[in-house]
């Protein structure tokens, strides 16, 4: 599904500012024309459950847990980003792969970590 060309310009290629690129654009427009709604315009969360995004499950089945999983997988990356420098030996080598319909990172990516001197 975040492969549909119909949904997202460039599907298959992947763009790590795809939803925050979006989520910019209607801020800009809201800010231009303040009490214009834009229809099926929202800004893109994480934890956000549509059609759409249906990582966290939908409905009365999505996830309860996600808003939690998403606050911890944001601290754990600022705690990386923060702490350790982090360095791919072989920058070319593919990271991922393929598995059924989806794109999933693959599990022989080396990342080398070093701590960052104070």
């Amino acid at each position: 599904m975040l492969q549909d060309g119909t949904r997202y310009r460039d599907a298959h290629i992947f763009d790590g500012f795809r939803f925050a690129r979006a989520n910019a654009q209607l801020q800009q427009l809201q800010q231009l024309q303040p009490c214009a709604e834009v229809p099926d315009q929202k800004a893109s969360r994480l934890t956000h459950v549509s059609p759409d995004w249906p990582i966290w499950g939908l409905g009365n089945m999505s996830c309860p847990g996600r808003f939690y999983a998403s606050l911890v997988m944001k601290l754990v990356l600022i705690r990386i980003l923060d702490d350790w420098e982090c360095k791919m030996p072989h920058p070319e080598a593919p990271r991922t792969k393929t598995w059924r319909s989806s794109t999933v990172p693959r599990d022989d990516t080396i990342v080398m970590f070093r701590k960052k001197l104070p």
